[in-house]
């Protein structure tokens, strides 16, 4: 049964096309190396090399490259225990970290050496079918498509591909498609520009748009003067920078060591090789262009790698940071070689200040020359601004002089070119708030000048065309409005002990009604007030609505709440404020006098906060009043009083008031 089993398989294996691997496995120990030696075999397995050592167990490729080569097939997996190795080939990949290559090739080349350091040496070959290859390409008609290198035009499925650009070309868009539809995922490697993806096990096409990197552009300008620097070797200080001499045929460069590393003047921080420099007049710059030295080709590792550069328009201006270049991979190790950088900061400038910390690697830094690119900057007209602000109130400030060409006169004055763009920021004090702008002529001190502007843009930007004023308006910020929480305190009917009347007002907060008050407006006709009843305890009053409160408690305190309010039709002659007010004319308050209850004329400097009251339009004599009283017949309250002077007198040990000749005790009832 068996062998008919396997009969079966084989027939299958056949008619599907597929083949039986054999698979070898050679290992290779320390012991198993001559003494020395420029190749041996073991197993069909030939390794060849500058010298090999068994005692020491190494494999020395010397200054040429060794190879691992094999009659018995091809190799798909080497596997070194050793460092300082690299194994190469079309269609080789390399797990570094397990130090193990796969790929398929009978004859293998390796570069550096096999290094057993006292602990032995293994090589093991795994030698069979060769592992499938799916190709890599371009697609067809990619466009500067021999400006990238592809590390593999085939691999096997799991092998890493990079796609690197030439030096002066970048890749801004990348894919690579399989199986029609899909993608592999890439990885950009920021510092060369190369794409890597890992291959699948399917044929792979790169969707790639190359172009030229981009550079500055504009009049180049060298032969500046430099007036400090950290120094360099005899002949070779920092001047020689930017000494207008950077070809093969007149040439100076600046080189210098560790030792000539100091702090920049006027500077903290870090050591480094610096220059300070300054052009003849203002430039326009956009870039700069740094050429290497003379034996940058053969000396390696003299580039800068970490630099930045510089500026300002005036001698006294502070230094602006314009360009900040990291780990550097642009520059490579060629002489005369001019490298253009884009500036971070673009702008007008004149002084200049150069300063490298690190470079590639060697003992000594070198550059054979700076230059600038730019362009000159045009003469234009330059406009008087004037800035006026109270500084009790706040302070208003141009905020884009950085590159602008705008100078600040240090006296609220400015001198801006004409047709530059200024941006203004208004800025208050605190307590106080930004309200608007105010424009006029220069001079203009804003006290009978200027015009208000119809816009309140914080910040105001505006292209500068003639010569201008402007003000900045601050006011007090008004305080939060705050809920009443104080504990009202009524006056008592001396007629009934058990209630009390008093007024409140708040424009911006409603208010639940505790137990045992009720809330009432009123309406004024003549010299009479009738009260209308709007809310009772548990109900909520309105903002803004001025009552009268009626309670059964000598205290209470009102509670803010967010529940509706209840509403009413009844006319509401009563008024109020939120703050203390000088008393308007004719204005009656609520309060207890001779035993009555009732609105008083009042005579003080000031009404209270949160009070309700009448302003009666009849004459100003004083006193007068309009007591309450309280008809329990008909449940109706209401008010009643007199424009005319009153006399109180005392008739037997009782307040008897005379007004109109009718004598009225103190609850205000006619008396014989």
């Amino acid at each position: 049964m068996r062998k008919k089993i396997f009969t079966f398989l084989l027939a299958l294996a056949a008619s599907v096309g597929l083949s039986w691997a054999t698979t070898t496995y050679v290992t290779i120990t320390q012991n198993d190396f001559p003494d020395w030696d420029m190749s041996f075999t073991k197993d069909g397995v030939t390794v060849s090399a500058g010298f090999i050592d068994g005692g020491q167990g190494n494999i020395m490729a010397g200054m040429g490259d060794g190879s691992f080569s094999t009659t018995l097939g091809s190799f798909t997996k080497i596997e070194v225990n050793a460092m300082e190795v690299n194994i190469s080939g079309e269609g080789w990949s390399g797990d570094y970290e397990h130090r193990t290559w796969t790929g398929n090739a009978s004859n293998v080349s390796f570069s550096g050496e096999i290094m057993g350091n006292g602990q032995g040496v293994t090589l093991k070959f795994t030698i069979g079918d060769p592992l499938p290859t799916y190709t890599v390409a371009l697609e067809a008609g990619t466009a500067n498509a021999n400006k990238v290198t592809l590390s593999k035009t085939s691999a096997v499925e799991g092998a890493t591909v990079t796609v690197t650009p030439d030096e002066e070309y970048e890749i801004t868009a990348f894919s690579a498609t399989y199986n029609t539809t899909e993608e592999a995922p890439s990885t950009l490697n920021p510092e060369t520009g190369a794409y890597s993806f890992t291959m699948p096990a399917y044929d792979v096409t790169i969707e790639a748009t190359i172009a030229l990197k981009p550079v500055p552009e504009g009049d180049i300008f060298a032969g500046f003067t430099a007036t400090a620097g950290s120094g360099g070797f005899n002949n070779e200080g920092h001047a020689n920078l930017v000494d207008n001499k950077f070809t093969s045929a007149d040439w100076t460069k600046w080189c210098a060591d560790n030792s000539y590393k100091s702090v920049p003047t006027g500077e903290t921080g870090d050591a480094c090789w610096w220059i300070d420099f300054e052009a003849d007049a203002a430039l326009s710059l956009t870039g700069y262009i740094l050429t290497t030295g003379n034996d940058t080709g053969s000396e390696h590792g003299r580039n800068p790698k970490n630099w930045v550069l510089k500026a300002k328009l005036d001698a006294n201006d502070a230094w602006t940071t314009i360009a900040t270049v990291t780990n550097d991979v642009t520059m490579k190790n060629q002489s005369f070689k001019d490298y253009k950088f884009f500036v971070d900061q673009s702008g007008t400038y004149q002084y200049f200040r150069f300063e490298v910390f690190a470079n590639q690697g060697a003992d000594v830094m070198q550059l054979c020359e700076l230059r600038l690119i730019g362009a000159e900057p045009v003469l234009v007209t330059a406009y008087t601004l004037q800035l006026v602000a109270d500084p009790t109130k706040g302070s208003v400030a141009v905020t884009n002089l950085l590159g602008s060409g705008i100078v600040d006169n240090g006296d609220g004055t400015y001198d801006v070119p004409e047709g530059a763009e200024v941006t203004l920021q208004a800025t208050p004090n605190e307590g106080y708030e930004f309200t608007g702008w105010k424009a006029g002529s220069v001079g203009c001190d804003f006290t009978d000048c200027g015009i208000a502007l119809s816009t309140v843009d914080n910040p105001l930007t505006f292209d500068m065309n003639n010569e201008v004023a402007f003000m900045a308006e601050f006011a007090a910020v008004a305080p939060t409005p705050q809920p009443v929480t104080d504990p009202i305190t009524p006056y008592a009917d001396p007629q009934d002990a058990s209630v009390y009347y008093s007024t409140f007002y708040d424009s911006n907060f409603k208010y639940e009604l505790p137990a045992g008050v009720e809330a009432y407006v009123a309406d004024l006709s003549g010299a009479n007030l009738l009260l209308t009843k709007i809310a009772e305890a548990g109900e909520v009053i309105p903002a803004d609505n001025a009552v009268i409160l009626k309670s059964t408690v000598s205290s209470f305190t009102l509670t803010p709440s967010d529940a509706d309010a209840v509403t009413f039709t009844a006319t509401n002659d009563l008024q109020g404020s939120d703050t203390q007010i000088a008393t308007p004319a004719n204005c009656y308050v609520l309060a207890g006098t001779d035993g009555v209850v009732g609105f008083y004329h009042y005579t003080a400097a000031n009404l209270n906060a949160h009070k309700a009251y009448v302003v009666y339009s009849g004459s100003n004599q004083a006193p007068r009043r309009m007591p309450f009283i309280f008809d329990q017949a008909t449940g109706m309250e209401n008010v009643q009083g007199d424009n005319v002077q009153s006399t109180k007198v005392i008739e037997n040990g009782q307040l008897i008031i005379i007004r109109n000749g009718v004598r009225y005790n103190a609850a205000g009832q006619n008396v014989k």
